[in-house]
């Protein structure tokens, strides 16, 4: 009976909100933003069946899901520097530097084990761009 079995894939609640604060500049020398995000989810479950997994091996919650967590990523942006065309921004991404799954393999009935694949660390980064055209 799988009633109640939680959907794989999808953590039950999760949020996420970005925040942009314009600097006030001079409008001769582009625009500049800081710019900050924040992403959380509560438990996600890798396995189809994991409330009959759970009752076969009750230590294995960690191996079939993953546990809540919260990312932060951070980005300085300068658009149309000097009416150039030209832009520039820096960014932060897993600023917090969070280890978390982002898919899972449980084989804990066959092999009592589970291979995980991590999300992205920390990244640290600068990109410069220009748009060409009138699009």
């Amino acid at each position: 009976d799988l009633t109640s079995n939680p959907f794989p894939y999808m953590p039950k609640n999760q949020g996420h909100v970005t925040v942009t604060y314009y600097v006030p500049v001079e409008p001769k020398l582009g625009q500049v933003a800081l710019i900050g995000s924040v992403y959380a989810q509560s438990r996600s479950f890798f396995e189809a069946t994991a409330a009959r997994d759970l009752q076969l091996l009750p230590t294995g919650l960690d191996g079939i899901s993953q546990k809540p967590y919260t990312t932060l990523n951070l980005r300085a942006e300068w658009t149309d520097v000097k009416e150039s065309g030209w832009n520039v921004a820096a960014f932060v991404n897993n600023a917090t530097d969070k280890l978390y799954a982002a898919g899972k393999t449980p084989q804990l009935q066959t092999l009592g084990f589970a291979a995980t694949n991590y999300a992205a660390p920390r990244m640290v980064g600068v990109q410069v761009w220009k748009k060409f055209g009138g699009l």
